[in-house]
């Protein structure tokens, strides 16, 4: 532009240098959205398998939040779900953290199939799809974040259980992965994180930073890498605005799912109280030396005194630290012990609830965040489900412990089942969901341990990685109580640790399982890792095949043809599943249906679903047998023919052959 035109149009001049950068790089953004892979933005992927669309949640979601400096980012599990929601699809998504993930548990040991299973038996004549968005060290950042993309995927429900990451999850105001403090700055980020071009410059960074990464990073836990703030005292101004950042973020949540009239239930917090020490105490900041001295004096005088069971003056030194100074949490911590071995429930649990907020390491979630939880529901008009109270009324003495919490906060899987217990109830109570049938009567919760086909294996891996958390920082020796949860036989051992390495899947190591108890002859152990397969591979034909083996075995012939009809009806193609339906009715004497079965079994005998040899001269053979008793002996020797084709060996067949073929009437015993 010549000097004269910036002259004459210095208002264009002004806008064309203006909107000259933003135009470039909005080229560059459009170009790198045309000719490179985004795998991180989106949360939910539209896949395609078997020329079929599907929706997987992005296990690499979490690269949205997180910059680096832990041993592996989380995931979410990429869970699959209908592209095309049917009508009689109930949809519900669960958002949280690690404990709606379920850890230390995978797969069929996770709260969203535990609740699957009942809101599946309450609605039975639904399709019930219950997608787990949950993901540890994420805070309520990224629930907002998540409920915002979700909304545009039908749901019929949000279940939500957050807060005890708040402080130390991605973007927390204590934590490692933390970008600020001002919320509106936080937003901003993530709003740019949706730009390919952001992304690139920030991996770029992220890749200069690669040198500063501590040397243990490989051997960390989530725990170790996230806390950067590791004393927060209540009321303190890091605490104040990570309770501020839980309420606006909490009632943002809210505010989604009402914009677009979803309903959304919120869970409260529950969390190790009667066996787990505080993580970290300390003294208030007033307190002089002298003061802290004289404290630790009568503190310790405390302990001896309830290690010798002399509860009263306990109490009284006890009472004596506390004038001197009442924030150290793990005071109150021994205060409620006392108070609990003197049989007095309700003044033990207020103390055990006073030493988790008073603990200054926040990993657990203060009473304030139930507080907030019932507020904000009751203002938005919010179904609050009690998961406290749901665990606590199964504790002793109503106060949590190591009974349905593995460490601090994570339920084990009696726990978990409580937890879903209390969603599933919360769903049916408040009528959320508008349906018209529902089952009349709830079985009880035998019923769904059994249902969920949760296995030794299963609890193994949970235990396995409990181990591993509770051996590093912020953990110390003789913190907390354990229950033993039960113990696994040394075969499952060595499969959770060949699993754990990646050495063999998820799958095969269930089977591997299986095999070891039907060589012992528990049939109906190697019977539920099969089941454990169908819950979660439902689609597969093997382990539905497997478990009519072992079910003809026992001549239970009903539930063999029972488990074979379950897998028809997720995979009506496999020749296996007719195959072995064909000589279950055969056994059952039902000639001509185990006709019309092999007979199916022999037409889908095609492609990528091949019977093996011996498989397809029995499947022949037995449809000559069926073929004999109805009397259509041409037939019959058509399949025979064949069998002695693929296996010229087989004598019997070469027998009845040459007995039709002579005309002889051949009559079958049983």
């Amino acid at each position: 532009m010549t000097k004269s035109a910036k002259k004459k149009n210095p208002a264009m001049f002004s806008i064309v240098m203006a909107a000259t950068p933003v135009l470039l790089l909005a080229a560059i953004e459009i170009a790198l959205r045309i000719f490179t892979n985004d795998p991180i933005t989106s949360l939910v992927l539209l896949r395609e398998g078997d020329g079929k669309k599907y929706y997987q949640l992005n296990s690499r979601v979490g690269e949205r939040f997180f910059r680096g400096g832990v041993a592996a980012i989380p995931e979410v599990y990429p869970e699959k779900f209908l592209y095309e929601k049917t009508a009689n699809t109930l949809r519900v998504f669960c958002l949280g953290s690690s404990t709606m993930a379920s850890f230390p548990y995978e797969l069929n040991a996770r709260v969203s199939s535990l609740l699957r299973d009942r809101l599946q038996v309450a609605f039975p004549d639904k399709k019930v799809e219950v997608i787990n968005a949950g993901m540890a060290a994420i805070n309520s950042y990224a629930v907002c974040e998540f409920i915002r993309e979700l909304v545009d995927y039908q749901p019929d429900l949000f279940v939500m259980y957050m807060g005890h990451n708040e402080f130390y999850g991605a973007l927390g105001v204590g934590s490692t992965q933390t970008i600020g403090q001002q919320r509106g700055l936080i937003r901003a980020h993530l709003r740019l994180q949706k730009f390919r071009l952001f992304q690139i410059m920030q991996r770029f960074i992220q890749s200069l930073r690669k040198g500063e990464a501590p040397a243990n990073l490989a051997n960390q836990t989530l725990m170790e890498g996230m806390a950067q703030e590791k004393t927060i005292p209540l009321q303190s101004e890091l605490f104040m605005r990570g309770v501020e950042q839980f309420r606006n973020n909490l009632e943002e949540v809210i505010g989604v799912a009402r914009q677009h009239r979803v309903p959304i239930l919120i869970g409260t917090l529950a969390s190790n109280l009667r066996d787990m020490e505080p993580f970290e105490s300390g003294f208030a900041p007033e307190r002089t030396e002298a003061d802290k001295q004289k404290w630790q004096r009568l503190f310790e005088k405390g302990v001896r005194l309830q290690r010798a069971d002399s509860l009263d003056v306990t109490l009284q030194a006890y009472s004596q630290a506390e004038a001197i100074d009442g924030v150290p949490a793990i005071l109150h911590y021994r205060m409620a012990e006392t108070y609990l071995a003197q049989s007095d429930s309700n003044e033990a649990l207020q103390e055990f609830k006073r030493a988790r907020d008073l603990d200054m390491l926040r990993f657990r979630a203060p009473s304030l965040f139930n507080d907030i939880i019932r507020e904000s529901c009751e203002k938005f008009s919010v179904p609050v489900v009690d998961v406290e109270e749901m665990l606590a009324r199964h504790s002793p003495r109503g106060i949590i412990g190591h009974e349905l919490i593995s460490e601090h906060l994570h339920p084990n899987f009696d726990g978990y089942l409580l937890f879903a217990k209390a969603f599933a109830e919360g769903i049916l109570e408040n009528k959320v969901v508008k349906i018209s049938e529902q089952s009349p009567a709830s079985p009880d919760d035998g019923f769904f341990r059994d249902y969920s086909a949760v296995t030794e294996f299963d609890l193994e891996v949970g235990e396995k990685k409990i181990e591993r958390l509770i051996s590093r920082w912020p953990f110390r020796p003789g913190q907390f109580r354990t229950s033993a949860f039960f113990v696994a036989d040394k075969k499952v051992k060595s499969l959770v640790d060949n699993y754990q390495s990646k050495k063999i899947s998820w799958n095969e190591a269930h089977n591997q399982v299986a095999k070891f108890y039907q060589n012992q002859g528990e049939f109906d152990r190697a019977i539920r890792e099969y089941r454990a397969v169908i819950k979660v591979i439902p689609e597969s034909d093997s382990p539905y095949a497997r478990i009519a083996d072992l079910l003809i075995q026992k001549n239970q012939y009903d539930r063999a043809g029972q488990i074979l009809q379950d897998g028809l009806a997720w995979n009506d193609r496999s020749p296996f599943l007719y195959a072995k339906s064909g000589l279950v009715k055969f056994l059952q004497r039902d000639f001509r249906s185990a006709a019309e079965h092999f007979q199916k079994a022999l037409a889908l005998n095609q492609g990528r679903w091949l019977l093996p040899a011996n498989d397809l001269s029995s499947a022949n053979y037995y449809l000559a047998l069926s073929e004999i008793q109805i009397g259509s002996y041409e037939p019959a020797k058509l399949h025979l023919e064949e069998t002695l084709r693929q296996n010229p060996q087989h004598s019997e067949a070469g027998r009845l052959l040459t007995l039709l073929r002579q005309g002889v009437p051949v009559q079958l015993q049983f």
